[in-house]
């Protein structure tokens, strides 16, 4: 037990700490802001401009100096994605924290918690986790995080009593009452009823030609950009907003300087190819695709579940849970190999989760066509992808790539979920490559002991070196996964005395 004790609270090294500026908590006096003043806001009588790839030749791109931004214009963009995203998610958050008190409730009276309803338990803290950072309110989100350190404590017995992880659960679950009645007295506007700012057609194509979309523009006739959600080496990721039935999309859309080099226009249209293919639960889905001035676009869905880097700021996993997550994504990396693609950037900043609390295997920017008879690819496959998780034949080429590669990456996705935390992170990419070449990093038996022998076995083959000596398929370490999580059905137990736990905290 004493050994454990530094390994629940073990720090997020590759995981920046929060500023206060980070999340920004949307209050309602911030609704009824009054529009700031300046230059460069344009003018929201001003029509919104619209570019289609089914209206004819597509205009020349302007070649107008782009304006500068100004802070007035930065604020309301924040503002604007706030109210986008909270007038969605916001109303569930009540529902969803009552839901999570009654399985506590449950598990409390039934004096413990069986292995399906641990894994439907962190599901559901999950969702509260990323919805309360979708929505920016970090009050929540970091009691979301406290609650899955002491599930975390817990149910693998570790750095602190049973009784004392207990008793902190219960009060952080008391605590979520008030974070309802909080959450309540929020107003939620409507999205239909969202005003974003418009900009004249000037200022849109000089905003176009810059490779960056603004608030207010409508892609296709139909997608008006809210926000900008994450940014890539080719490619930029946008919140924006499907006119047809007020949903939230994300849009994808290739940087202009990057497609100026035909390598990364090509790279961009065969991620387009290889997404049309796919079609799993838990593969990222997309649902169209266009042209923005010649700049190729496609859609997916938007998943605001945060990120399975984000989720291990609480720290390492429940092995049922760690299982259980790598079983879905290596069923639906099986899926992808099944149908030509492979992956080859697999990690845990690339694996999202849905407002239900799914994992979602997103990014295909690194992927590549498999030559489906010799299940390989047709060439040798280029140094792409993150070092800390490649399969030592990725960046050395000595063989040709194939699904084992992936499944290598998906290994060290497994060690750092029940690590938790990545020991290569901070690394200099070729010093990472080194120690994995040469096997020169901790063994995961080293940073949690408790682990049981078989988890390891999976880990450690997943990971082997020598790729022959890995798993054969991704669907062949989803069955042992599955297989592992019915061999540890049991019962966590909770304390006798719920009531009295209870009087104490």
């Amino acid at each position: 037990m004493k050994g454990q004790q530094d390994l629940t609270h073990q720090p997020r090294r590759n995981q920046r700490v929060p500023d206060e500026d980070d999340i920004i908590l949307l209050r309602p006096e911030m609704l009824k802001k009054k529009e700031p003043q300046g230059e460069n806001i344009p003018s929201p009588t001003t029509p919104l401009p619209k570019f289609s790839s089914s209206s004819g030749t597509p205009a020349p791109i302007s070649q107008s100096t782009p304006l500068p931004r100004s802070k007035a214009s930065l604020a309301r963009e924040t503002l604007l994605r706030a109210q986008a995203q909270q007038s969605v998610y916001l109303e569930r958050l009540p529902a969803h924290i009552r839901h999570i008190q009654a399985q506590w409730k449950t598990a409390q009276e039934n004096q413990g918690l069986r292995t399906q309803e641990l894994l439907s338990l962190y599901q559901s803290v999950f969702v509260l986790g990323g919805l309360s950072q979708t929505c920016e309110l970090k009050q929540l989100h970091n009691l979301a995080q406290e609650l899955l350190q002491s599930l975390n404590s817990l149910f693998r017995g570790a750095a602190v009593s049973v009784e004392q992880a207990y008793r902190h659960a219960c009060l952080q679950i008391e605590q979520l009452s008030h974070q309802v009645e909080h959450v309540a007295s929020f107003p939620i506007p409507r999205l239909s009823d969202l005003k974003t700012e418009a900009y004249s057609q000037e200022r849109a194509s000089s905003y176009i030609n810059q490779g960056e979309l603004r608030p207010g523009l409508v892609v296709g006739e139909r997608y008006e950009v809210l926000a900008e959600v994450a940014r890539g080496g080719v490619g930029i990721v946008y919140l924006v907003r499907d006119s047809r039935d007020h949903s939230l999309q994300a849009l994808k859309i290739l940087s202009l300087r990057k497609s100026r080099n035909n390598k990364n226009y090509q790279r961009f249209q065969r991620e387009v190819k290889m997404l049309e293919k796919l079609q799993h639960p838990a593969l990222v889905r997309m649902h169209d695709t266009g042209t923005a001035q010649r700049i190729p676009y496609y859609v997916m869905n938007y998943l605001p579940g945060g990120s399975m880097h984000s989720h291990l700021e609480s720290g390492a996993l429940p092995p049922p849970v760690a299982l259980s997550l790598i079983m879905q994504v290596a069923e639906a990396l099986h899926h992808a190999h099944q149908n030509g693609v492979l992956h080859r950037d697999i990690k845990s900043t690339n694996i999202l989760f849905d407002d239900q609390g799914n994992p979602i295997l997103t990014d295909f920017s690194s992927a590549l066509p498999v030559d489906k008879n010799a299940t390989r690819l047709t060439r040798m496959g280029s140094v792409i992808g993150t070092p800390c998780y490649m399969a030592p034949e990725q960046f050395t080429g000595s063989h040709p790539l194939d699904q084992r590669s992936d499944i290598f990456s998906l290994g060290f996705l497994l060690y750092e979920m029940l690590a938790g935390y990545h020991p290569l992170a901070e690394l200099h990419p070729t010093e990472a490559l080194s120690k994995i070449t040469t096997n020169q990093y901790p063994q995961l038996s080293e940073i949690n002991p408790a682990l049981p022998e078989s988890i390891l076995h999976i880990c450690e083959r997943a990971m082997a070196h020598e790729r022959n000596h890995r798993y054969a398929s991704a669907s062949d370490l989803a069955f042992v996964c599955q297989r592992e999580i019915q061999q540890m059905d049991a019962t966590f137990t909770l304390p006798a005395s719920a009531e009295e736990s209870s009087d104490n905290a």
